[in-house]
């Protein structure tokens, strides 16, 4: 394995090559730029380091702020899909190409493998989900879903409370989902009525309680109205009356006068007046009558007017009150329609976020087959050499007991996290393996730490080490080269001279 290093924190340059197969113990005293090293093998491989999450943190990382920080990777042997070159600068870039996909995708899971402290301090729930994906590609939202229904009702891939459900390719994110569509109706069952819509129910059925404007009589107006269509039609008579006086007199003119007919003689002014001028007095009578009528009629017509008015406009508003009475009404009925309906919903989805746990029965049964993948043997080989018993379950959870029942000091949970790490690492598979803070180990087992080292190495391409201070009366094995770190450089240390 060959790295380089370009204005990587105290390294101007660095061009290492390691033999594979082989153990790279770096020592030397704090801040002489060992832990450095591992951090440009994470950092080109996951984008992260030392807690550094983000791309603008990669300035942390440079000695020189004002040049730019490149770290790559060279891979010798045939590890797969894993690329054969990794290149991390302002950007990830890999050879082949599409094995960048590759390694992003499964940062999670490098990362915990990469790292001796996240292994074992992550959330169990978090480890399950980072572990989980070791899973084989048979998981997937269609195989999650059977499971589901195995157990209990489950909906189909669909919008659920304007939330998506299906998609997920992870135990972890079809819990993640379901809980989110829980908690949406949770929500919608918890949700209280508005204060203000209650309020103003209240005021308009207060209103809509009030007396009421009585309807004044109408019979006043009705009998004016009537008055006025009898006077218009006495009127139209007195006017024809008058055109029929002034064709007859226009006759008689014609006439000069007087005319004698066979039935004898006739007065035709007579007969005129008879025709014409006795109606009219009639008439006129009747109008003048009516007339009168009318304006006795005309205050009581106005004041029914005026009450008329008051009326509609106080009916108007109670038909308005009534509409937007029922309106709200309707919101508060649909609200408690949709609470019941929320609730049961939510107890639905509770079921099924409950089934997708990481202690749950499809993580149990998903993790069986994830943990299956793991070489078991070796696992219970390393704990045996290391003397420490650790204990991987289904759910992720990761179990470290210390000696003589006491709790685990530093050193055996950094021992249980290579246990575990190795295990991962040969699952994935991995090249490269990484352990920091070697000092952390009792001095007694120290040495079966690097004994395992030795007897691993070969499984890798690189395992590197970090080991503060001395190495005192420790052993190497054959496949240890020891490098001293100081001030930005490497110098390699004859074993002899250990």
């Amino acid at each position: 394995m060959r790295i380089q290093l370009t204005n990587w924190m105290c390294y101007p340059t660095l061009d290492l090559q390691t033999e594979p197969g082989r153990v790279t113990l770096l020592n030397g005293p704090t801040g002489s730029g060992k832990s450095a090293v591992l951090d440009a093998i994470e950092w080109a491989i996951i984008g992260t380091a030392r807690g550094f999450l983000k791309l603008k943190d990669r300035d942390a990382f440079k000695g020189d702020p004002s040049m730019a920080t490149s770290v790559e990777l060279e891979f010798a042997g045939d590890w797969g899909d894993w690329p054969a070159q990794i290149m991390r600068g302002q950007k990830l870039t890999t050879q082949p190409e599409s094995a960048g996909d590759r390694i992003k995708t499964d940062a999670p899971l490098l990362s915990v493998a990469l790292r001796t402290w996240d292994c074992l301090d992550m959330p169990v729930k978090e480890r399950a989900s980072v572990i989980g994906r070791l899973t084989p590609a048979t998981i997937d939202e269609r195989r999650i879903i059977s499971l589901l229904n195995e157990r209990g009702p489950c909906p189909q891939p669909g919008e659920f409370n304007g939330l998506d459900w299906g998609g997920f390719a992870t135990i972890a994110e079809a819990q993640k989902q379901a809980v989110a569509i829980r908690a949406s109706y949770h929500a919608g069952k918890t949700r209280q009525s508005d204060p203000e819509i209650l309020e103003r129910i209240n005021e308009i059925k207060a209103g809509l309680n009030e007396d009421r404007v009585e309807k004044p009589d109408e019979k006043p107006l009705e009998e004016f109205r009537l008055l006025m269509r009898e006077v218009a039609d006495l009127q139209a008579q007195y006017v024809a009356l008058n055109e029929m006086g002034k064709n007859l007199a226009g006759f008689i003119l014609h006439m000069d006068g007087k005319r004698v007919c066979t039935c004898g003689e006739f007065d035709l002014n007579k007969i005129i007046e008879r025709l014409v001028g006795n109606p009219q007095i009639a008439l006129k009578k009747q109008i003048e009558q009516r007339k009168a009528r009318q304006t006795e009629l005309e205050p009581t017509c106005e004041a029914t007017t005026l009450n008329l008015k008051r009326w509609r406009s106080e009916e108007g508003k109670r038909v308005e009150l009534s509409r937007e009475l029922a309106a709200l009404e309707k919101v508060e009925q649909g609200r408690d329609e949709s609470r019941s309906t929320a609730a049961k919903r939510s107890e639905a989805w509770v079921k099924i976020a409950a089934r997708l746990e990481p202690d749950g029965p499809i993580q149990r049964e998903i993790g069986a087959e994830v943990v299956s993948r793991l070489d078991f043997e070796r696992l219970e080989w390393a704990a045996k050499l290391l003397d420490t018993p650790v204990t991987l379950t289904a759910s992720g959870d990761l179990l470290c007991r210390g000696r003589n029942a006491r709790q685990p000091s530093r050193g055996q949970r950094l021992i249980a996290s290579l246990i575990v790490r190795d295990a991962l690492a040969q699952a994935i598979p991995m090249p490269v393996l990484l352990v920091d803070e070697l000092e952390t180990v009792d001095f007694g087992l120290r040495e079966r730490v690097l004994d395992f080292l030795n007897e691993i190495a070969e499984d890798y391409e690189a395992v590197f080490a970090c080991l503060t201070g001395p190495l005192g009366y420790q052993t190497l094995g054959p496949k240890f080269n020891v490098l001293a770190a100081r001030g930005g450089q490497l110098k390699s240390l004859a074993l002899e001279s250990v």
